[in-house]
């Protein structure tokens, strides 16, 4: 009977000190009003419970509370506060830290998520306040309604923030709504994180948690998540927490902002900005593409007009377009070689001069003779002059004709006054064509298969770890990976800047085409070496389309290779961005300095052996930049600049070693100084070296952080330097590029120029931490969907495919000029 009578007696006591809803409390439970102040105090083992209850909106909406707690606890006596509602329980101790180990302050601000499981308008929270110390510790509670908790689209949402206070808001998706960018703009520079959650709770808003969920950025005074509905369903949560050191915004680069001191008080202005965005891209990819299409059917189009006005009824218009049928035509690669081969003198192959040949004074030589103008796609195809009359022009037929330069028309004053005179004996061109031609043929030809193995062979694991890098970004959220224009990223499917790498798409189609122009002008040139083979042997200089193959592909494949660094751009994978930049400025550099210079042309292994060892050298910058690998890196510099300058003045290290060394034995040195051997060519590499000593000085002194950009730098400052050189040259020795050369020159200059214009607009600093970087994103400038460097994209591009046809048609005016009568320099 006593047994029954006591456990009765321990039920009524359990169940008088539970709640309605089920939620425990003690004897100090206090029933508190939203918006009212209360001031205690407890001590250990006598905590205070508050309950807050409100009810719905008339509107049907539930805003959240947002508890304000200050304290004079100390470091040693900490104010535990536990708030408990259906939901679960969230718990944090004042003095507040936001970081481990830093920061300690005394007052702390959280929103308490939404509880929408309650069957009723009613809502109801408990919060606990403790201290596990046996001192009295005071305390000030405060709770309020966030009467601006829900984000209205296109709209500005101010708050501020601060370490011990984060933020967050929820966004509702609008009906057809598919994609919002969540835009975050600050005066000030501070540290901070936005993280963008699904609309549920637990909200993850401090810094030991925030990674749990969604996706995130530090950022200081900008910055912009793209969210999509599929991901986050129809509502999300924006946080926002305000840091106290700025470490995560500056591990990444080593500098310090100077905006916070670690663990101090500061409140932060941030504007908040839903915009919606587009979904449907079909517009902009159509017009982008029609662009680069419109330049074949520009093509196609000024081929079929001089199809036209030529009237050669023997050839119809796709035989013309695609320079085939059996016209005149001649098969492959044997027929080149047969042509090769007929050309003979006593047995000797074309080419080989006897050592006592030699350049005579400048002479007036005979105009030349060209059917008509050639087009950007190939020769006319008139049938050339009488074979007969070029054989005796060339000295094939009877003795060795002699060797006449071209006039000299020098610049009256200036620089290059000096660079040719009129008692002066020129090498020509024929000169240095002394090997086998189809051993140089084949040297060359080599090019396109070397360019393609490595794109095989580079560009797959390329591909592959993009890839992994993309599902890495998505699977953890810390959008700091990437260093996308968060304010113009357009994301489809799995590719979160899908316009940043869809803008690559020029490079591939116009390198495509430039290969498409330069094997038409090859079979054009097959066509007409049949009936007048001196095309081939004697007349304009040697002609070997393996570069211009090997440069189209190069060309194409920096458009794949750019792209999939846009898939995740970092400084980590910058290289592979550039690393067929610099195959094409080497190809560039190789196909400009063989037009002079026939034998002296390095093996596709060779060159392909260089650029390995180019691209690991920019991967030791990016891994290892600092004084030393500086230091190293200015000493190889500079001798390989002395090495390579003297190897291309006396087309032999040897050769120059023994030179130089006999000079200072029997003349000395000013002697040798004053009284060079090759002029111009001392001129030409004086001026290279004294560019590239400048820029190893650039270099070494401001150790620039961006590596792979400075080795392109270089690449391009030398490519340039040459070509002017060679321009002027050619205008020296009258020679003058026709028209269409001159068109590509000005088209050229123009797209580089604005190229140049929107890259130093560049929508990011790799060198930077992101959070950093992140302050030069820009909105859309063009369809509301490409950037600033998406137009970097578009227009060098175009300065790419008019400089290959620069370097494609830059000697078409010595076409029918003996060889013999064509300056080296």
């Amino acid at each position: 009977m006593w047994t029954l009578l006591l456990s009765f007696t321990c039920l009524l006591l359990i169940s008088s000190c539970q709640c309605d809803d089920g939620l425990y409390y003690d004897s100090s439970l206090i029933l508190a009003n939203v918006s009212q102040n209360y001031s205690d105090s407890v001590t250990q083992g006598s905590p205070d419970v508050y309950s807050y209850t409100w009810t719905l909106r008339s509107s049907g909406s539930i805003l959240p509370l947002r508890l304000d707690v200050s304290s004079n606890a100390t470091d040693t006596g900490h104010l535990l506060v536990v708030v408990r509602q259906s939901t679960g329980v969230l718990s944090w101790a004042v003095p507040f830290a936001v970081e481990a180990g830093i920061g300690h302050y005394s007052n702390s601000s959280r929103t308490i998520c939404p509880d929408l499981s309650y069957p009723t308008a009613e809502r109801r929270l408990f919060v606990d306040i403790s201290t596990a110390v046996n001192v009295t510790v005071g305390y000030t509670l405060v709770a309020n309604e966030v009467e601006n908790y829900t984000l209205v689209r296109n709209t500005d949402h101010g708050v501020v923030l601060s370490p011990p206070a984060p933020q967050y808001f929820s966004y509702e998706f609008q009906p057809g709504e598919e994609f919002v960018q969540v835009s975050i703009k600050s005066p000030t520079k501070q540290c901070s994180i936005v993280s963008v959650q699904s609309s549920q709770c637990p909200v993850y808003d401090l810094g030991r948690d925030i990674s749990y969920s969604g996706a995130r950025q530090t950022f200081t005074t900008q910055a912009g998540v793209l969210v999509d509905r599929k991901t986050f369903s129809d509502s999300f949560t924006v946080v926002l927490l305000g840091l106290s050191s700025d470490t995560e915004c500056t591990e990444r680069s080593g500098l310090r902002l100077g905006a916070q001191m670690p663990g101090e008080y500061y409140e932060k202005d941030v504007t908040i900005r839903v915009i919606p965005t587009p979904s449907d891209y079909t517009a902009p990819v159509l017009a982008a593409l029609a662009v680069y299409i419109s330049a074949y059917i520009i093509t196609f189009t000024l081929l079929s007009i001089r199809w036209f006005k030529e009237g050669d009824t023997r050839l119809s218009l796709t035989e013309y377009l695609f320079a085939s049928g059996t016209h005149g035509e001649a098969n492959g690669k044997a027929s080149e070689n047969a042509a090769i081969r007929r050309v003979t003198t006593g047995g000797k192959s074309y080419g080989t001069v006897c050592s006592d040949d030699r350049v005579e004074s400048p002479a007036p030589a005979p105009a030349a003779a060209v059917d008509s103008e050639q087009d950007i796609v190939g020769t006319s195809h008139h049938d050339p002059p009488n074979p007969g009359a070029s054989h005796n022009e060339g000295g094939v037929n009877g003795e060795p004709a002699k060797v006449v330069a071209r006039p000299c028309s020098c610049f009256p004053c200036g620089p290059f006054k000096g660079m040719c005179t009129a008692d002066e004996h020129f090498v020509s061109v024929a000169e240095l064509c002394q090997s086998d031609c189809e051993s140089l043929d084949n040297k060359l030809d080599t090019y396109p298969l070397a360019i393609a193995v490595v794109s095989v062979f580079y560009g797959l694991p390329v591909l592959q770890l993009v890839y992994a890098y993309q599902r890495v970004l998505d699977v953890t959220g810390d959008q700091d990976l990437c260093y996308y224009n968060f304010d113009c990223a357009r994301r489809l499917g799995s590719v979160s800047a899908f316009n940043n790498v869809y803008s690559n798409i020029g490079y591939v189609l116009l390198g495509i085409l430039f290969i498409a122009i330069s094997l038409r002008r090859h079979r054009v040139l097959m066509r007409r070496a049949k009936h007048d083979p001196l095309l081939l042997t004697e007349k304009g200089l040697p002609q070997s389309y393996g570069i211009y193959y090997a440069l189209g592909l190069a060309l194409a494949m920096e458009g794949v290779m750019s792209g999939c660094f846009h898939v995740c751009p970092s400084n980590v994978n910058f290289q592979f961005d550039t690393s067929f930049m610099y195959a094409i400025a080497i190809l560039s550099l190789l196909r400009l300095y063989q037009n002079r210079h026939p034998d002296v042309i390095a093996h596709s292994t060779k060159a392909v052996a260089f650029l390995g060892v180019l691209v690991a050298i920019v991967v030791c910058g990016v891994l290892a930049n600092g004084v030393v690998f500086w230091t190293i890196f200015f000493i190889v510099y500079i001798v390989g600049i002395i090495f390579l300058n003297a190897h291309l003045y006396y087309f032999s290290f040897s050769a120059a070693w023994t030179s130089v060394t006999s000079a200072f034995r029997s003349t000395g040195w000013l002697h040798w100084v004053r009284n060079p051997r090759y002029p111009r060519r001392l001129f030409l590499l004086g001026m290279a070296t004294l560019l590239n000593l400048a820029l190893a000085i650039y270099g070494i002194s401001l150790q620039e952080k961006n590596f792979p950009s400075y080795v392109l730098n270089i690449l391009l400052f030398n490519l340039f330097f040459y070509l002017i050189y060679y321009v002027i040259m050619k205008w020296c020795f009258g020679e003058h590029p026709r028209f269409l050369t001159i068109g590509c020159i000005i088209c050229f200059a123009i797209s580089g120029g604005f190229a140049l214009h929107f890259y130093v607009k560049a929508m990011r600093d790799l060198s930077a931490s992101p959070a950093v970087a992140r302050e030069r994103n820009r909105d859309c400038v063009l369809m509301d969907f490409y950037d600033d460097h998406d137009i970097w994209h578009f227009l060098s591009a175009w300065a790419l495919f008019f400089y290959s046809l620069i370097l494609l048609t830059i000697d078409d005016d010595l076409a029918q000029t003996p060889r013999r009568q064509i300056v080296s320099w």
